[in-house]
C-alpha cells in the first residue's frame, strides 16, 4: 500500500465507506470528500506526521486541479502578500471576473485559511449585487466572528443589500445562530436586523 493510499484511508476511518480509495484518480466528485477530511484532520491526528497529511492534501488538490480544472483556492492568493496594493487589486479585479470559480468557491470561509479571508471578501464584493445572491446564506456565516479579517467588510457588503434580498435568507440564520445557542453571532445578526428595521411582522417563526 502506498503512503498516500495510507494516510487517505487513516484520516477517512470510519467515513472510507463513502467511496473505495482504488477508484479516487478516476472520480472528481469524491475527491472534494477526501480533501475535506485531509484538511479537517491534519492538525487533530496523534499518531500521524502532520505535515505528511499536508503534503497529501496538497497532492490530492493538484489531482482534483487535473481533473476539473479548478486551482486549489489558495494558490489563487500564491505570493499575493509580497504584491504592492495596486498589483493586489489586480490581481482581485481578474479573479472576481474569472466566471469559472463559482461563487461559493469564496463565500464559504471553511475553503480558506484566515489570512487569505480578506481578499475572498473582496471578491464577493467586487462581484457585487445581484450577482452574489446565491451565496448570502453562507455570508452570513462570516458574522459569526467580526474579528475574522475580512468579516467586517462582509458585514458592511450585507447592510448595502436591498432589505428583500437579506430578509429571505436571514430568518434561518438567526434560528441556526440561536440553536446553537452562539450569542456573538446573535449580536452581529441583531445588528443586521437594526439596520433594516426588521419586525416581528418580518418573521415567519414569530417565537424568534
Amino acid at each position: 500500500m502506498s503512503l498516500n493510499v495510507y494516510l487517505l484511508k487513516k484520516i477517512l476511518n470510519e467515513n472510507h465507506q463513502y467511496f473505495d480509495i482504488s477508484d479516487i484518480e478516476y472520480s472528481s466528485q469524491k475527491l472534494p470528500i477526501s480533501i475535506y477530511y485531509c484538511h479537517y484532520k491534519k492538525h487533530n491526528l496523534e499518531d500521524m506526521n502532520g505535515y505528511d497529511v499536508e503534503v497529501l492534501e496538497k497532492q490530492l488538490w493538484c489531482l482534483y486541479e487535473n481533473l476539473v480544472g479548478i486551482k486549489h483556492p489558495h494558490d489563487l492568493w500564491n505570493q499575493v502578500e509580497q504584491f504592492n496594493l495596486k498589483q493586489q487589486d489586480q490581481l482581485i479585479d481578474e479573479i472576481a471576473r474569472d466566471s469559472k470559480y463559482n461563487n461559493l468557491y469564496f463565500a464559504d470561509i471553511s475553503m480558506f485559511a484566515k489570512h487569505y479571508f480578506p481578499y475572498a471578501a473582496q471578491v464577493i464584493i467586487k462581484r457585487g449585487y445581484p450577482n452574489v445572491d446565491d451565496v448570502i446564506p453562507e455570508l452570513f456565516v462570516w458574522l459569526q466572528d467580526i474579528n475574522w479579517p475580512g468579516s467586517y467588510e462582509i458585514y458592511k457588503f450585507l447592510c448595502s443589500l436591498p432589505k428583500e434580498a437579506i430578509l429571505k435568507y436571514f430568518e434561518n440564520s438567526v434560528s441556526m445562530a440561536d440553536m446553537d445557542l452562539d450569542w456573538s453571532w446573535l449580536y452581529y445578526l441583531q445588528q443586521i436586523m437594526c439596520h433594516f428595521k426588521f419586525t416581528e411582522r418580518d418573521f415567519k417563526d414569530k417565537k424568534l
